[in-house]
C-alpha cells in the first residue's frame, strides 16, 4: 500500500443499490457521533459525561469513548463497547469496569464520544468490486470491437455509395450531352 497516494473509498449504501452482494452487514463501530464532552466526572463506579447535546443517544447504546488528560494530551485512554445506562439533561451515565475506574480516577480528563456500535454496519467487498470492474471492462472491450467492425462496414458501404453517385452523375452528364447534341 502506498501511503503517499490518496485512498479511494466507496459508500456502502450506494454500492448496495447496484451490487448488493458486494456489501455485508455486521455488528461494528460506526464513527457517527464525534462529540466533545463539556465535563467528565466520576461518581463511584459511574462515569458521567456532560455534552452540549445528546442527540439521538439512548440507554442501551454501546459507545466508544476517548479521553486525554487535561495536563498531558499525550496520555490518553479509550473505553470501547461501554453501554450507556441513562441519558438526561445533557448527561450520559455509564458504569465503569474496575480497570477503567482505576485508570480514570485522580486525573482530569477531556472526553470525546467517538461513535456507537450498530447491528447493520455495512462494509464493501473491494475484491468483488474489482472483479466486477474487470468483467465490465471486458464487456465494454467486446462492444468497442463490435462497434469498430460495424463502423468499418458502414465506411465501406459509404465508399460504394460515393462510387455509385459518381457513376450516376457521369451517366446524367452523358445523357445531357446526348440531348444537347441531338438538338
Amino acid at each position: 500500500r502506498r501511503h503517499h497516494l490518496p485512498e479511494k473509498k466507496l459508500i456502502a449504501q450506494e454500492v448496495e443499490k447496484v451490487y448488493p452482494t458486494a456489501v455485508t452487514k455486521d455488528y461494528d463501530l460506526v464513527p457517527d457521533l464525534f462529540r466533545k464532552t463539556q465535563g467528565v466526572s466520576l461518581e463511584g463506579n459511574q462515569l458521567v459525561l456532560t455534552l452540549d447535546s445528546v442527540g439521538d443517544l439512548k440507554a442501551g447504546d454501546e459507545l466508544r469513548l476517548d479521553f486525554v488528560q487535561e495536563t498531558n494530551i499525550r496520555k490518553g485512554h479509550t473505553i470501547d463497547k461501554i453501554t450507556l445506562e441513562t441519558v438526561g439533561d445533557g448527561k450520559l451515565h455509564f458504569t465503569l469496569s474496575e480497570e477503567d475506574k482505576q485508570k480514570m480516577k485522580a486525573k482530569q480528563w477531556k472526553g470525546f464520544v467517538y461513535g456507537r456500535y450498530v447491528n447493520d454496519a455495512r462494509s464493501v467487498d473491494y475484491d468483488a468490486i474489482a472483479m466486477l470492474n474487470v468483467s465490465a471492462t471486458q464487456a465494454l472491450a467486446e462492444q468497442v470491437a463490435t462497434l469498430s467492425e460495424d463502423m468499418l462496414d458502414i465506411q465501406t458501404a459509404k465508399s460504394y455509395l460515393y462510387i455509385v453517385i459518381a457513376l450516376l452523375l457521369f451517366v446524367i452528364a452523358i445523357l445531357l450531352l446526348v440531348m444537347i447534341l441531338r438538338k
